[in-house]
């Protein structure tokens, strides 16, 4: 490996090996030939490290730090000196340092699995950050002699407490410190993406709310003419000079179950417009289905579409309820807008006992193209009508469903319906979070 140290370049290590097949020495030009592409060769991997969008760090065993590329280094502000200290103090005062890194690096090794997406938010308004970052197993090493690793311009052994004379014996580099496992860390600042998808998120509510109009006003009418009606008949009864009040009450009881419905009519459109917390919570599925489906009933009944539910209650999932309940009212006027002159949506809850409980959103439209399954969720890509649909539901409800570490995935078959099925993590499960 060619190693450097200000301008001087050199060797460590190093086979000289001869042509393929053949034991003859090589020749000084074809010494000087390899050594002119391991040099390229070198330098390509520094720039493509150096300007990774990504911060990329390497963490042994116990989570010290051995390794960072420059972008990594830029965004927390580490110098060189930050290597062989531990991740909890060369990262304090960052974001990065709430997280139990030692824990998760045996979480790494114990579980032989990689560890992607996993999503630190901290800090609230202008000093709101939201990162995420990805655990992955580095292959172990195993070097025959001493030699100091290159990265992004300097040596591995500059980042030690001590200078740099050429002995590896010295260096934090040295070939003891990278024997055994390592950890690769990939960490990504999505502040600003975030932002934006919530922002499309809240437009694309106004937008729902917008097509749901006529079905809210419907749902508005039925219980303020109970009202009306039976506040008539009370005023007629009372107006008598001798009035019957015996059945009153009945009338009394009625207004006020309209009234409860009509509140619970106007509370879920109120929460469903409203930007929707960033805070996890336990939350029963089922419940977050029937709240939605509260909506588009009489939108469905309109329609001449069945409505069929199968909701086992106590379908315990960690989440953010109103990004779920968003996602879920995008599935169902999704779903109601594919069976125009009627149909049967079922809605169903499975794996209650999982890690993992499941929603099934199923209607009989026409189904979708097996060439189009794949571009569903891209943002803009939509198959409605001009004017009837942004192309951004399925992908904002995706990616919401996502950043509580859950999964929106979907089936159909032409001629015989679509079925979209949503997955949380439950209650208690190895990564739900908090």
């Amino acid at each position: 490996m060619a190693e450097r140290n200000g301008s001087r370049s050199r060797l460590v290590g190093l086979p000289i090996v001869g042509q393929p097949g053949s034991n003859a020495e090589p020749s000084l030009r074809q010494v000087g030939q390899a050594l002119g592409e391991l040099q390229l060769l070198q330098e390509l991997n520094q720039n493509i490290i150096a300007h990774l969008p990504s911060g990329i760090a390497v963490l042994d065993a116990e989570a010290k730090l051995m390794y960072i590329n420059a972008p990594f280094g830029r965004m927390w502000d580490l110098d060189p000196k930050s290597l062989g200290r531990p991740m909890s103090s060369a990262l304090a005062g960052t974001p990065l340092a709430i997280v139990d890194w030692p824990a998760e690096v045996r979480r790494l090794f114990e579980s032989e699995e990689a560890l992607p997406g996993q999503l630190i938010e901290t800090g609230r308004f202008e000093s709101r950050r939201v990162l995420r970052y990805g655990l992955f197993i580095l292959p172990e090493t195993d070097f025959e002699l001493p030699r100091r690793l290159v990265a992004d311009e300097f040596c591995l052994g500059f980042l030690s407490q001590h200078e740099c004379v050429g002995d590896c014996e010295k260096c934090c580099a040295h070939t003891a410190s990278w024997s055994g496992r390592h950890a690769l860390l990939l960490v990504e600042d999505i502040t600003e993406q975030r932002l934006f998808e919530e922002q499309l998120t809240q437009s694309e509510k106004l937008a729902a709310l917008g097509q749901l109009s006529a079905g809210v006003a419907h749902e508005i009418r039925n219980p303020l003419s109970a009202i009306t009606n039976a506040a008539f008949y009370i005023a007629e009864v009372l107006s008598d000079e001798e009035p019957d009040i015996s059945d009153l009450q009945d009338y009394v009881s009625l207004i006020n179950r309209n009234v409860e419905r009509a509140q619970r009519i106007v509370n879920g459109i109120f929460n469903f417009a409203r930007p929707s917390g960033a805070e996890r919570a336990a939350a029963d599925l089922a419940e977050l289905a029937a709240e939605t489906l509260v909506i588009l009933d009489k939108t469905l009944v309109g329609q001449g579409i069945e409505l069929q539910t199968e909701l086992r209650v106590g379908t315990m999932v960690r989440c953010r309820p109103e990004t779920v309940k968003q996602a879920l009212l995008n599935l169902f006027v999704n779903a109601a807008q594919a069976m125009p002159d009627g149909g049967r949506l079922t809605v169903a809850t499975a794996g209650e006992q999982t890690d993992y409980p499941s929603l099934l959103v199923t209607d009989t439209g026409p189904g979708i193209a097996p060439e189009d399954l794949n571009r569903v969720f891209n943002p803009f890509f939509t198959t409605k009508p001009p004017g009837e649909g942004t192309g951004l539901g399925l992908g904002i409800a995706r990616s919401g469903l996502e950043a509580d570490g859950g999964l929106l995935e979907v089936e159909s078959e032409l001629g015989v319906g679509t079925t979209f099925r949503v997955s949380l993590p439950a209650v208690g499960a190895q990564g739900a979070g908090a």
